[in-house]
């Protein structure tokens, strides 16, 4: 529950507008300061990032929705996680199979990426990527200023999660 209570919280400072479908994207400059720096408490040397914003979703229906994401950054497990809350509350869950997604990634230039994205079943971890596409996700956030996702369920086309990380301090925080 206090998740939730911070998540919405969160969800009411940052101004964060995405689009789906061609619309304009619009993010509030303080949006840079929405990164955590975390140690683990079994290996404080190393350290992970949280980043906690908000989007858009579709669903069945094609129509948009309000969206919180947070993107927590594993650098030394070459691990990222991405936990989304549809409306800003409901955690979105896997209680099936393992399923995948597509992550797409656009940097400043619009050089983008499609990454693949897991959800591991009976867990609420979000989007897993892992490895390499950990790795160049990673890449984009170093070089760009602002980055752009577009997550999409593989099992579901019409489920898309959209959102944007302003990455201007993610290099000095790793």
């Amino acid at each position: 529950m206090k998740k939730i209570l911070i998540f919405s919280i969160i969800t009411a400072l940052v101004l964060l507008m995405s689009a789906c479908n061609n619309q304009a994207v619009y993010m509030d400059e303080k949006t840079e300061n929405n990164w955590e720096v975390y140690n683990y408490n079994d290996k404080p040397e190393e350290k992970y990032l949280d980043y906690v914003g908000t989007g858009l979703f579709t669903d069945n229906t094609n129509k948009e929705h309000s969206l919180v994401f947070k993107f927590k950054v594993h650098p030394e497990l070459r691990l990222i996680e991405i936990g989304l809350l549809e409306y800003g509350l409901e955690i979105v869950e896997n209680s099936g199979n393992a399923k995948f997604y597509d992550v797409t990634i656009i940097d400043d230039n619009n050089s983008q990426e499609i990454l693949t994205g897991i959800m591991n079943p009976d867990s609420d971890d979000g989007v897993l990527l892992i490895s390499e596409n950990a790795d160049i996700a990673i890449d984009y956030l170093r070089r760009s200023n602002v980055v752009r996702f577009s997550i999409a369920d593989r099992d579901n086309l019409n489920k898309k999660y959209v959102f944007m990380i302003n990455s201007k301090k993610f290099n000095e925080l790793v």
